[in-house]
């Protein structure tokens, strides 16, 4: 059985290995610095990405789990880490996503977003970025171990969503409810009435998907990407609430939360895949 324990030791962020002091979105720590400190964020198969619809190409594939209802037996926590509001998922060992025949376990949510609503998600849709991005990560159940899991690229399995602002988000309510209990980095709450099922658009048929890394450090390339084509809302209070997260920057000040993401990345190569037909 896989210990999300032992994984959450590497998963803060998309995965963060590193105190925050370490790395950051700004400054001397920035993201053109990553390379020089963490070697694979200089890979050739790195996260984010553009994504161009018309050099895409179609590809059948299906995305399954079994998260269903509410789950009264799991265990939610949420977090300010310094880069990020993150929900902890424990005891899913049981729960899985399952991709081209692998299933992956659910481990953790986070969110990327930005100072304004035209800036925020890490992939853009022909240079367009939206408000903020929703990562739903999950690890492999083939792999024992975060160590092993973080070796192949197949080690982990990602689930983007694209997020507006417009209406309130009533599933994601009992995480946005509670980000005033976060306020400061390091602080952590429970999380209570999540359902799982709903972390995602509605329609999950419709995806893009391409083999790519972590977008924080280490920038591991073990990551299987989904991102969903339909975008998910949030209202301007809700994105408000992440906007007033705080953190600790290089001299050790409290600065909000914000510009969370990481610029896109060259493709070098690769092909971004849809799962629908040309519209």
């Amino acid at each position: 059985m896989i210990s999300t324990k032992i994984l959450l030791v590497f998963l803060s962020g998309s995965v963060i290995t590193c105190m925050a002091a370490d790395w950051s979105y700004d400054g001397k720590n920035g993201p053109d610095e990553w390379p020089k400190h963490f070697k694979h964020c200089g890979g050739k198969q790195q996260s984010p990405v553009d994504i161009k619809p018309n050099d895409s190409k179609f590809q059948r594939r299906n995305l399954e789990h079994n998260y269903k209802g509410k789950h009264a037996k799991l265990e939610f926590s949420l977090e300010n880490n310094g880069h990020s509001a993150q929900v902890t998922l424990e005891n899913t060992g049981k729960l899985a996503a399952k991709v081209n025949g692998d299933e992956f376990v659910p481990v953790q949510v986070h969110f990327h977003w930005g100072s304004s609503n035209n800036v925020g998600s890490e992939h853009k849709v022909n240079g367009k970025q939206y408000a903020a991005e929703m990562h739903f990560v999950h690890m492999n159940k083939k792999y024992e171990s975060s160590d092993e899991a973080l070796k192949h690229k197949d080690g982990l399995l990602v689930l983007g969503s694209f997020i507006e602002v417009g209406d309130e988000n009533s599933d994601l309510k009992p995480i946005f409810s509670q980000l005033d209990d976060v306020g400061e980095q390091g602080e952590k709450t429970e999380v209570d009435d999540l359902d799982i099922s709903k972390l995602m658009p509605s329609n999950k048929k419709d995806f893009y998907f391409y083999d790519g890394s972590l977008t924080t450090p280490k920038c591991n390339e073990a990551v299987k990407w989904i991102v969903f084509k339909d975008t998910i809302s949030i209202s301007e209070d809700q994105i408000a609430a992440l906007r007033s997260l705080k953190h600790k920057d290089e001299e050790g000040k409290d600065k909000p939360i914000v510009d969370n993401f990481r610029p896109v990345q060259a493709l070098n190569g690769r092909v971004i895949y849809r799962t629908f037909k040309d519209e």
